[in-house]
């Protein structure tokens, strides 16, 4: 009498390919819509628990570094906040050093409870915070860049 030993059936259904299409397809779904959903200041860049106090600013521009600071009013705060408001904010994968592609703002916003909050915004309108890369309207670089030096 021969012994057949029949393969366990669960084993069967994890190696048929067509069991993974459909998390292949989720997983791709996800991907897309992480990326390609857009988000507010304040979900991405500027999740802020106090009032600010000071922002210092470094202006590089060709290799030269200009350094400036504000103390902020309340006005001020607003205007700042309906800057980076005025665009969506998405996800991006790359490097996170977008200092060198040309003209860049290193912002360090201080709040009342002295937390710091970094953000680099450059000319192309990549903005990166906590090592995270976003892509917003290039126009945000120059919309802060004449804000900044008005208020300065």
């Amino acid at each position: 009498m021969e012994e057949h030993i029949q393969p366990r059936e669960g084993l069967n259904i994890i190696l048929r390919p067509r069991y993974l299409v459909f998390p292949i397809l989720v997983l791709i779904g996800g991907l897309c819509w992480y990326f390609n959903s857009p988000k507010s200041a304040e979900e991405s860049i500027i999740k802020l628990s106090g009032d600010i106090q000071t922002i210092y600013y470094d202006d590089l521009n060709d290799g030269v570094v200009k350094h400036n600071s504000i103390e902020m009013q309340t006005k001020d705060q607003q205007e700042l906040m309906d800057i980076l408001e005025s665009v969506s904010y998405y996800r991006r994968l790359g490097s996170t050093n977008i200092r060198n592609d040309g003209k860049a703002l290193l912002i360090t916003i201080v709040t009342k409870d002295k937390r710091n909050v970094q953000i680099d915004i450059n000319e192309h309108g990549y903005v990166v915070r906590d090592k995270k890369k976003y892509q917003a309207n290039a126009l945000l670089y120059d919309r802060l860049y004449d804000w900044l030096g008005e208020a300065a």
